[in-house]
């Protein structure tokens, strides 16, 4: 019993001790990308290419949204939406029009904070927030999945994808962080783990109050992301709308992620990964993706509850038949800003 103990000890103190090593930077403003919500989406690239995960997508321009009327501004906070009115021709491969913005200027380490108001939700969504390494040899230098999920989804999964050498400690003392590990390698061709997979942390699944993902989430008008990346790892933090720590209410503010006495919902660490090999030159993206490699595989579409709700056998077929399904997938956010080390 006294070794248990004893062990049980030593585990609480290296929990903290990685806590501690993850957020003891002084952070400065580097970036307020909404800091002018009527010229904020200037802070950003409209990404117009086809989908890398062929989705039944198609990323606008800036001029194309904004004419589809899929951009808006509202009492300070931006929305960037899905095309929710036309019917298109299920033979043809056009896809619906989305919006996939990606921050112009790369990072290396830092504090990135959004207050984010409403996400996408429904049959046939895919939305994300996330962090991706400059280059075309993904995922070379890295991806961090801030916030993710398909369909129905009722709770976020955060999830890095690196190349092979980098894998995270299952940390389960009270209370590192509050997600489940679900699997460890972030390798994205890790043996005995699904293509792809990363090392994937699931956020619990809450009610309306304090949910980190899909229609509760936007019910409590949403909440504040706070990630941040050093050279000893990477945590992700959800804090909901009646619960924002002070120091991220406004732009003015310096924030102190030791000060917050909420735990991290995800904490990727360990000596497993050295950190500034597999994450590097990150920036922001924020996207609507519709199907895909992963909400539109057929299983994926028949286990969600989407195949039987809609009724429909394919889920390239629901996104391109019903527009009038799509009038909650858009994206609200109130404030997103850089912060890095002074």
């Amino acid at each position: 019993m006294t070794g248990t103990v004893s062990s049980i000890a030593k585990l609480s103190v290296l929990a903290t001790f990685f806590l501690l090593q993850l957020s003891s930077a002084s952070y400065v403003l580097k970036e307020d990308f909404l800091a002018n919500p009527s010229s904020s989406f200037d802070a950003f690239n409209f990404f117009t290419g086809q989908d890398p995960t062929a989705g039944a997508v198609a990323y606008s321009s800036m001029q194309e949204a904004t004419q589809a009327q899929l951009l808006g501004y509202n009492h300070g906070s931006v929305m960037f939406a899905v095309d929710s009115g036309t019917r298109l021709d299920v033979s043809s491969t056009e896809g619906r029009k989305s919006v996939r913005l990606e921050g112009k200027t790369n990072y290396n380490h830092g504090l990135l904070i959004a207050d984010v108001a409403h996400m996408p939700t429904g049959c046939g969504t895919w939305p994300a927030f996330w962090l991706l390494g400059a280059g075309n040899s993904w995922p070379s230098t890295g991806e961090i999945d801030i916030i993710e999920g398909i369909h129905n989804q009722a709770s976020n999964q955060m999830t890095l994808h690196t190349a092979p050498g980098c894998a995270v400690q299952n940390v389960t003392t009270q209370k590192a962080y509050t997600g489940t590990l679900q699997t460890a390698n972030c390798d994205v061709n890790a043996p005995n783990q699904d293509k792809n997979a990363g090392c994937a942390v699931a956020a619990p699944q809450n009610p309306v109050g304090t949910a980190s993902f899909g229609a509760n989430f936007n019910t409590q008008r949403g909440g504040v992301f706070a990630t941040e990346w050093t050279s000893s790892g990477i945590s992700i933090w959800f804090f909901p709308r009646n619960a924002i720590p002070q120091d991220l209410t406004s732009n003015t503010s310096t924030p102190n992620p030791q000060g917050w006495r909420q735990a991290p919902l995800a904490q990727f660490s360990g000596s497993e990964c050295t950190w500034d090999a597999h994450f590097q030159n990150m920036r922001p993206i924020i996207n609507t993706d519709l199907c895909g490699a992963w909400a539109g595989a057929d299983n994926v579409w028949e286990s969600s509850g989407c195949k039987a709700e809609t009724q429909t056998d394919k889920c390239e077929d629901w996104v391109k038949m019903h527009p009038g399904n799509f009038t909650e997938a858009y994206w609200v956010f109130k404030g997103m800003r850089m912060y890095q080390s002074d």
